[in-house]
């Protein structure tokens, strides 16, 4: 279950080939990635003897049966710098969690296509990668600067985006937009507080 609820979607509508991978894992052959049912985040084939914690539920005999199982089935499962992201909206995975609140940097649309989900993460981006901040040039303070750096954030990102990534952490954990209908502003706190309630009564989200 993904455990984040703020604007987060968890679709996961698979069928599985009963065999030793499917309880634990799904297959994308679209990026070429083993997914983790249980975090819904891609894992690297030579990670999965290191899943064996009480969240995975995962065995040693189980782990190895896992290896086991993806050699013998010739897994189409590419190695790290194989692993391709895209880089323009795509159609979105229904095995990878999908945030609606995503931020897309805007201030060089050509050669930039990073996304994230925070702004003071995006104001860092802007600084290190562009040499970009909202008080340049601006002078006076109080409510007239407030007014002039809220206008100034509107000239370089884009948001809410929707957006996934494939792994959690280092390469490949980039966001990417995918093309989905992004709900209003009540729809998502509909959706938040359905999803809390959901966890509080001991369902599963779907």
């Amino acid at each position: 279950r993904v455990s984040d609820t703020h604007r987060t979607v968890s679709l996961q509508h698979v069928v599985a080939v009963q065999a030793a991978t499917d309880p634990f894992f799904q297959h994308l052959p679209t990026y070429r990635i083993l997914v983790c049912r249980q975090c819904s985040v891609g894992v690297w084939p030579a990670a999965v003897l290191s899943l064996r914690s009480e969240a995975h539920e995962l065995t040693l005999d189980q782990a190895r049966g896992v290896v086991q199982d993806i050699a013998d089935r010739h897994l189409n499962i590419c190695r790290p710098d194989e692993l391709k992201t895209p880089t323009s909206p795509t159609a979105f995975s229904t095995d990878l969690p999908i945030y609606l609140d995503g931020q897309r940097c805007i201030l060089d649309l050509a050669n930039c296509k990073y996304i994230c989900r925070n702004e003071k993460v995006l104001r860092k981006h802007w600084k290190d990668v562009h040499d970009w901040t909202l008080c340049t040039g601006l002078g006076g303070s109080g409510a007239p600067k407030r007014e002039a750096v809220a206008e100034r954030i509107q000239l370089g990102v884009r948001r809410p985006v929707p957006c996934q990534r494939l792994f959690s952490a280092g390469h490949g954990s980039q966001f990417f937009e995918v093309q989905v209908d992004v709900p209003t502003d009540a729809q998502a706190r509909q959706l938040a507080l359905a999803q809390s309630q959901n966890v509080s009564e001991g369902g599963h989200d779907v």
